[in-house]
């Protein structure tokens, strides 16, 4: 009886080990897979603010940027409610060698914090993406989303 308590003891507590250590390494693991896919596209994080309107208080937002090579037409990459700009790396990956490529958090989702005195309706987001477009001086632009 006393080995069968022993042998249950180091189970339990090598299962608890393994639930601690195994979320705490799946969150790192999931950080570098996404600095990977970055990096692999040729994306930078940056940040940047857009100025407050009636629709919105002024917003610190975050977006992945490639480079701007001459010639080169931007495509804006805009992600659905509820995702992040982090779900266009693939395809970033396909066409930066071709197209200047900025993918942006729509409001109070991905980097962007959420606020809840904000309000996120549909015409709120197309506010911010049209500040948010003025602000990185993207004119002229592909949208994907």
């Amino acid at each position: 009886m006393k080995k069968l308590f022993t042998f249950l003891s180091i189970i339990i507590a090598v299962a608890i080990s393994f639930h601690f250590i195994s979320n705490h390494y799946r969150y790192s693991i999931h950080d570098w897979l996404i600095q990977f896919e970055a990096s692999n596209a040729n994306l930078k994080y940056k940040s940047n603010s857009v100025p407050k309107t009636h629709y919105f208080k002024q917003q610190v937002f975050t977006y992945l940027e490639g480079p701007k090579l001459k010639g080169q037409k931007n495509i804006l990459m805009i992600h659905g409610f509820g995702s992040a700009k982090e779900d266009w790396l693939q395809y970033a990956g396909f066409l930066s060698s071709q197209y200047h490529i900025v993918a942006v958090d729509l409001l109070g989702s991905g980097g962007n914090r959420p606020d809840l005195t904000q309000k996120y309706s549909i015409k709120n987001q197309v506010e911010y993406v049209h500040q948010t477009t003025k602000v990185l001086g993207l004119e002229k632009f592909y949208l994907i989303g």
